[in-house]
């Protein structure tokens, strides 16, 4: 996550007096990233027990009313939209349906 064919860089998530995110030495300000629900995703997942929630707890959090495609289509832009903004997240769509921050 966040290198790119090098060694894993840490990945610290600020909330408290604002939010941001940094992998390595490199920043993203709230108000970098593309989407806001990329961000909301990354809060979310940064408070989780592990850092990591089950696919469809993340759609009821974010999207409550929404029904499921339409959520998860919100899920997935979300994930994959930051990708250049700070991490190389991307939930999992398979049989766990989990979705983590390392």
């Amino acid at each position: 996550m966040g290198s790119h064919g090098g060694a894993a860089e840490a990945v610290r998530v600020r909330l408290l007096g604002g939010f941001s995110v940094s992998v390595g030495s490199r920043g993203v300000e709230a108000d970098g990233w593309r989407r806001r629900s990329a961000a909301s995703l990354v809060k979310v997942l940064a408070l989780a027990r592990g850092h990591r929630l089950r696919r469809d707890r993340i759609l009821d959090l974010l999207w409550p009313k929404l029904d499921q495609k339409t959520a998860a289509g919100n899920l997935h832009r979300s994930g994959g939209a930051d990708t250049d903004t700070a991490t190389d997240f991307t939930p999992s769509h398979g049989d766990t349906k989990d979705a983590t921050i390392p």
